[in-house]
This record gives structure tokens, C-alpha cells and sequence, in this order.
């Protein structure tokens, strides 16, 4: 099931080969996984995806930025019975560094409408015998005058999910660098403040890549992994779990130029790879001394 992922990419145009003589301003960096990576069992399988996130909100957002990147797990349920995944005891690890997927959340939207602003809430809970925390929580609250006919839905985020027989479930993509932990991997981040004054741009730290060149590291030597770890049972009370793990690592690392006016919008040339690059686990990435 892991072979299946892996995506031969290199140059579209065996020229680039020949233009070692300049250190690569970006570069396309490809995941496999890592040897004890578990990604299906007799119950589940984890298909898994890296993409590009916000790609629609701004026209300057290009292939080169490594903020850019998000790792997505998709969750099949094989069985002929529900499953409960666990998000609270889930986890996106980014290089050591546990992230919990179960981020605990709520999110309020208010319907109808109002005649001034009346509310009492004390006087709401005593006329409909409200008592205990929620009724001690109302009292002494009067706000104003008139009437309202306006309702509140307050929505929870979920730590338990239920995945119906035979399903599948996207979870939240998870970006692969975030805004003050770039260094997770130990890999090294400079924040350049581009010419057109759009923001910071992260880069990642020139690792010597010449132009035209290709490299691959093992899973011993590689500069950089991550994982993501289910938590799932048969059963509500989770009397009995289990669990599996989507690890990789950086495997392989294509250099590439910077597109024209890459200065101002980081972006990688992708257009020397093969065209099967998409299809890959990856992210690519601009680079500066």
C-alpha cells in the first residue's frame, strides 16, 4: 500500500542536468514513508495527501513558499459497523513535536431579530424552572428594553468523530510549517520582507543545492519527517483502541530556479518537472543563503 504513493519525478528536460554551476534558489522536496509507517489495518486505512493550501486567496501565494503545504488524512472505515475516531488523543507530530488534532472550539450564529434589546436572562430561567449551574449562571443579567425574537445556535467542535460502515472522512489538513515553529525539523527558516511590501516570506535555508541536481537521503540521514497518529475503537467508551501511523520523511530533493520576478513572488519553476509531480507526496520551497 505505501509503494503506491511513491511518484518517479524528475526534469522534464535532461538540460537542467548540465547547469550545475549555480546554487538552486528552490527546490521540489518528495515524502516516502518511513518503515514502521501503519497505514491500514482490518478496519481502517489512512489515505494520505499533501496539498497546497490558500492558493485562492491570493495571487501571490506560488509554488516556493513552504508555508504553503498541508499534509491531509483521509479516514476509510472497511468494516460493516460504525467506528469512533479519537481526535483528542490523535496526533499531527511535526518533527518531535506533538500537535493534537482536537483542538476544543465553538462557534456561535444568531438568527431572527429584535425590537431594542431586551434581554433578562435571570427572569428566562425562573420562568421556565431552570435551576442548577445553568439557571446560577443567568441571574442578575439585564441588559436594555424591548422584546427580541432572535435565536443563538452555539456549535461545538467534535473530539469524538462516528464514521458510518463503509465511509470515509476528511480530517483538517495540517499545515507542514506553521507561523513560529518552522524549526520543528531543524531545518533552518529566513524570513525575508520582499520588495512589493506583501508580508514576510519564509524561506528555507540554503542546504548547498546546485542547479540541476538531485539528491535522496534514507530514512536515517534525512534532514526532516513528520507523522500523523489515529486513535480510533469499535466502540463509545473506547474500552478497546487502536491506532495507526502515517510517518514519512523527506526523501528525495529536486533543485530548481526561482520563476522570473521569483524575488518578489516566491515561487519554483515547476514547470521543468515531470508532469506527474502533483501526484506526489511533496512540498516545494524557496531557499536563501
Amino acid at each position: 500500500l505505501k509503494s503506491q504513493y511513491w511518484v518517479e519525478v524528475g526534469y522534464k528536460n535532461d538540460k537542467e542536468l548540465d547547469k550545475g554551476d549555480k546554487e538552486a534558489k528552490s527546490m521540489f522536496c518528495q515524502f516516502d514513508f518511513c518503515q514502521d509507517a501503519v497505514l491500514a489495518d482490518k478496519n481502517v486505512e489512512l489515505q494520505v495527501k499533501t496539498l497546497k493550501t490558500d492558493a485562492e486567496k491570493s495571487k501571490y501565494i506560488g509554488w516556493g513558499q513552504a508555508t504553503n503545504y498541508a499534509v491531509q488524512i483521509t479516514v476509510r472505515n472497511k468494516t460493516n459497523q460504525v467506528i469512533y475516531l479519537d481526535l483528542g488523543n490523535s496526533f499531527f507530530i511535526r518533527g518531535s513535536e506533538a500537535f493534537p488534532l482536537y483542538v476544543p472550539t465553538s462557534t456561535a450564529q444568531t438568527s431572527g431579530k429584535s425590537g431594542g434589546v431586551g434581554v433578562n436572562l435571570g427572569s428566562v430561567t425562573n420562568a421556565l424552572n431552570i435551576g442548577g449551574v445553568a439557571g446560577t449562571l443567568a441571574q442578575g443579567v439585564n441588559v436594555g428594553g424591548g422584546s427580541s425574537s432572535s435565536s443563538t445556535t452555539v456549535t461545538y467542535s467534535q473530539r469524538v468523530i462516528s464514521l458510518p460502515p463503509m465511509s470515509s472522512k476528511k480530517l483538517d489538513a495540517q499545515q507542514i510549517f506553521i507561523p513560529g515553529q518552522e524549526k520543528v525539523y531543524g531545518l533552518e527558516v529566513a524570513k525575508i520582507k520582499n520588495k512589493m511590501k506583501w508580508g514576510i516570506c519564509p524561506y528555507l535555508k540554503s542546504i548547498g543545492l546546485m542547479r540541476g541536481q538531485i539528491s535522496e537521503w534514507n530514512e536515517d540521514n534525512s534532514p526532516m519527517k513528520l507523522s500523523t497518529f489515529i486513535s480510533y475503537s469499535l466502540d463509545d467508551t473506547f474500552g478497546n483502541a487502536h491506532s495507526l501511523t502515517a510517518s514519512l520523511y523527506a526523501r528525495k530533493v529536486i533543485a530548481l530556479p526561482r520563476q522570473i520576478g521569483g524575488s518578489d513572488y516566491p515561487t519554483a519553476q515547476s514547470d521543468l518537472l515531470t508532469d506527474n509531480f502533483p501526484q506526489a507526496l511533496f512540498f516545494m520551497a524557496e531557499m536563501s543563503k
